[in-house]
């Protein structure tokens, strides 16, 4: 160095020196092999107070590295003693020994990490419940830039922190002379003395946090090298970088995963402007270009570095081509410099076995199970499936599918560049077109478990029909119905509806059988979104075809579609005879098919009609007939039962059948059902009088129906949530609720739902006094249910609600009209109802039963005190929460009686 020019002569180079450089190497230089603390630095060097807050001392450090080290970044020159300051060394490097704390700088990167801190925070946890982290993840995702940051953090805290790169390691002698190379020791004579080396100066720095980055081309050699190093080292952690686990006991790993979106445009948006500001774009486009680049971080920097000469609606349109968009630059590996180079590195990876089962599971679109994966990888003799998938998990390939709210079967599914990457390696090759026809086969033929069928499959299924669609109508129109019943099971049902609809106006390529299953599930699809008239259409378009060409197992479906549109739109004794018509047919039928699905079905609307004993005995039969692979039927089944209970007053047996489909469909991910289950479930627990645990469980129904988007379970359980509210005394809240589930169905076709709905809105009005209020909505139910029949139970109540508030305002005559007509349906079609109407004649009889004056009066209010005890006692027996709410009825128009305002405008 010369101090008079600031120049440094290295390997004959001269480099210039900032006057600071200059200064602070002088500085060192006269205390040289001596450590300088910070504070020292930045008195003697640059004049400022010891105690000033600068990354000075910090960068003119980093920088002068760049020019007197032939390795910036693993120095042997000028060093950091961590915890204390710095050191200019001026004897050979490795001639001496030194401490842990005398270790290479930390890199540098020029650039902030976005978007990981809840991963930062995730690996602090880790290091609370082990002394080994092995932070994993795909090539591209970042991990070094995570585990550097981490390590700054860290080292921020006051803490000792080393990083050592090992990219180049192969071999556990590679590994230690590494390792000795940054602690600045002398080379050893062979591996053994190494790794003791290293294990002795690892364990003399106390709470040292070493990071061992880039492990998986050498990853045995490594897991002997730290399970070495963790034994000789007790205060050690040691954190490392790598595609595949370790295999070291004790280890925690945790898996760096895709940017969220929000993370992902935030990244793109920094990036980007660094090489272009002339760009605007549309939020959603480029929310939709993360998504498609999965949220890998390096797909999400290439693609950024190339808005210079592409806009991102036009990388968007490109996106076929992200595997070779390349941008080589200083400082940045080879293994980053494309998507193609970062893959090829994980792909070298695996044995043949594991890449012949990476490029079956490419051949699923989206996530699948373990049966599924069983059925289609190809048999490896002396070698587990499962072994294979948990292989593949462990080297990053496959990562385990989120389920719904944790629960469900275990499934997996491949990132769509990593997809690509192996598809695009054996396009059109003989193996390629035979592994598909097996995923055919096996998506469109029977053996297909139903929940995999169902929810799993739903994007292999739409994948499967547009491929076949071409040249294969007939399996593609099943692959369609699959589709859209796997849709209706999960949601979101707009998906399904625009599926549909963008195949319907032309079926001319499907056979005659094939488009009237494609009609049955188009009206069935209808029917769920309460469009009555598009359902119909629908439904009598299946039935024409099926009856033309005579199948019975065609008829049955078509019948069955029919059927359920009268159920859900209040006709149920038509639907009754039409659900007995398609089980007829389902019987004559050769293969008779999945009979018990027409027996659950034609159950249920026995059920509605009040005949109760004949829908448990074929609610009953059709579970025996339900195959074990089929959880999805034996949940709703068994549902069903419970329902069934609930009508019959058979409380405990009906939470027991309800339980047991919970846990049926939180097993198997059901979410549909699930919805369904929990709504009933928390009918049976308000009925029985336990209104906080009604009002948690509809709090959890209300959430899975707002994930599917199931408007009309929705609106019955939110109406269901608010009857609980008209119990529990809180009206304006009930009456908030009410009118949100009226919203949900008011502009649909006529149905009993929104019928109870406007029944149980002037039930809350009754209460709250509001009679002329309550006479409104009620009035609306009635005309509801006119327009429907067979569901007796909801007809008798209203016309009782309806009654008492004609009473309320003074209409007598026309009160008794509606309470005689709600009796006579209660005696003869729904007798569970009947105390409800008792009740609600009761208050009409209370005005006539009590005198004006004189001892009369006071016999007449005993009488009428003591008919409402026998009430009392039947509703105890029965323990029904409407009656419960119209003995309340009782006792406040007792009272009001008592006071002498007999038939005023409210109670």
């Amino acid at each position: 160095m010369d101090l008079r020019t600031n120049t440094v002569l290295r390997n004959r180079d001269t480099l210039a020196l900032r006057s600071k450089e200059a200064q602070l190497f002088a500085y060192l230089l006269e205390r040289a092999n001596e450590v300088v603390t910070q504070e020292d630095l930045l008195v003697d060097v640059w004049g400022y107070s010891p105690s000033s807050q600068t990354r000075t001392v910090y960068t003119t450090v980093r920088r002068l590295r760049h020019k007197i080290e032939p390795d910036p970044n693993h120095p042997v020159h000028l060093l950091t003693v961590h915890g204390e300051g710095y050191r200019l060394r001026l004897d050979e490097p490795g001639a001496g020994s030194a401490s842990a704390g005398q270790v290479a700088a930390l890199p540098c990167p020029p650039t902030t990490l976005i978007g990981r801190a809840a991963e930062l925070e995730a690996l602090a946890g880790a290091f609370e419940r082990s002394r080994l982290v092995t932070l994993m993840g795909p090539g591209g995702m970042g991990k070094t830039r995570t585990a550097l940051t981490f390590l700054e953090e860290h080292r921020a805290k006051g803490h000792v922190a080393m990083f050592c790169g090992l990219e180049h390691a192969q071999t556990t002698a590679e590994i230690a002379s590494t390792l000795l190379r940054y602690l600045g020791l002398a080379p050893a004579a062979d591996v053994e003395q190494a790794l003791a080396r290293v294990g002795a100066a690892l364990a003399g720095s106390q709470n040292l946090l070493l990071v061992l980055d880039n492990l998986e081309q050498a990853r045995e050699a490594a897991a002997l090298c730290v399970d070495r190093w963790l034994a000789a080292a007790p205060e050690l952690q040691i954190l490392s970088t790598c595609r595949v686990a370790l295999r070291v006991y004790g280890e925690v790993r945790q898996t760096l995963g895709p940017l969220s979106v929000e993370s992902g445009v935030e990244l793109f948006r920094a990036r980007a402007s660094a090489v272009y500001q002339g760009w605007t774009v549309d939020e959603a486009e480029l929310r939709e270009l993360v998504v498609r680049l999965d949220g890998i971080p390096l797909a999400i920097e290439l693609a950024s570095a190339r808005t210079d000469r592409a806009s991102p609606s036009e990388l968007l349109a490109r996106l076929d081509t992200r595997l070779s968009w390349s941008e080589p630059m200083v400082g940045t590996p080879a293994r980053h410099h494309s998507l193609q180079a970062a893959i090829e590195g994980s792909w070298a990876l695996l044995r043949l076995e594991e890449q012949e089962a990476v490029r079956q599971a490419a051949l699923f679109v989206g996530a699948f199970g373990g049966v599924d994966w069983e059925v289609v990888c190809p048999r490896i003799p002396g070698i587990d499936p499962l072994d294979l998938i948990r292989s593949l998990v462990e080297k990053s390939w496959l990562s385990i599918a989120p389920t719904f709210r944790g629960r469900g079967p275990t499934t997996w599914r491949m990132l769509d560049t990593m997809r690509d990457f192996v598809r695009m390696r054996f396009a059109e090759t003989e193996d390629l077109q035979r592994a598909l026809s097996r995923h055919k086969d096996y998506l469109l033929g029977p053996e297909v478990p139903e929940i995999s069928r169902t929810l799993q499959l739903v994007d292999e299924h739409l994948a499967l029909f547009n491929r076949l669609l071409p040249d294969d109508p007939e399996a593609a129109g099943e692959a369609l119905i699959r589709t859209v019943h796997g849709l209706l099971v999960q949601g979101p049902f707009d998906r399904a509806r625009a599926l549909v609809e963008a195949h319907l106006p032309d079926l001319s390529r499907f056979s005659e059988p094939m488009r009237c299953r494609i009609w049955s599930c188009a009206s069935n699809l209808y029917r769920t979104l309460l469009e009555s008239e598009a359902a119909t259409r629908a439904a009598d378009r299946s039935v024409e075809i099926a009856e033309r060409v005579g199948d019975p197992s065609l008829r049955a479906e078509a019948y069955r579609a029919r059927g359920g549109i009268f159920f859900r739109f209040g006709k149920v004794e038509t639907g009754l005879r039409w659900s007995q018509r398609a089980m007829d047919e389902a019987s004559s039928s050769e293969s008779k098919g999945e009979l018990y699905g027409y027996l659950l079905n034609l159950g249920t609307m026995l059920a509605a009609s009040g005949k109760f004993d004949e829908a448990r005995e074929l609610t009953l039969e059709g579970l025996d007939l339900i195959p074990s692979n089929r959880p999805q039927s034996r949940a709703i089944n068994r549902a069903n039962l419970g329902i069934l209970c609930h009508s019959q007053h058979r409380w405990e047996e009906a939470e027991e059948h309800l339980e047991l489909a919970e846990r049926l469909a939180r097993s198997h991910g059901l979410r549909q059902s699930l919805g369904m289950i929990l709504g009933n479930k928390a009918l049976t627990l308000h009925d029985g009088g336990d209104l906080e645990g009604a009002e948690q469980v509809y709090a959890e129904a209300l959430a899975v129906h707002r994930e599917t988007g199931s408007r009309f379970m929705k609106a019955v359980h939110t109406g269901g949530l608010a009857v609980v509210h008209v119990e529990a005394g809180d009206y304006p809240e009930a009456l908030r609720l009410l009118e949100e589930a009226r919203a949900l169905l008011e502009d649909r076709a006529p149905i009993t739902s929104l019928a109870i709905i406007f029944a149980n809105m002037g039930l809350a009005h009754l209460l709250m006094g509001n009679a002329r209020s309550a006479l409104e909505v009620l009035t609306q139910a009635q005309h509801q249910m006119e327009e429907l029949r067979g569901r007796y139970a909801v007809s008798a109540s209203v016309l009782a609600f309806l009654g008492v508030a004609l009473s309320c305002v003074g209409e007598g005559d026309r009160a008794q009209q509606a309470m005689d007509r709600a009796k006579e349906i209660s005696e003869t079609k729904a007798a569970d109802v009947l105390p409800l109407v008792v009740a609600s004649q009761l208050i009409l009889d209370l005005a006539p039963s009590l005198p004006q004056d004189g001892p009369e009066r006071a016999r007449g209010r005993e009488a009428v005190a003591g008919e409402l005890e026998v009430l009392r006692e039947q509703v105890a027996e029965v323990s029904w929460a409407d009656l419960r709410l119209a003995v309340r009825l009782v006792e406040k128009e007792l009272a009001r009686a008592s006071r002498e305002t007999l038939y005023t405008s409210s109670l």
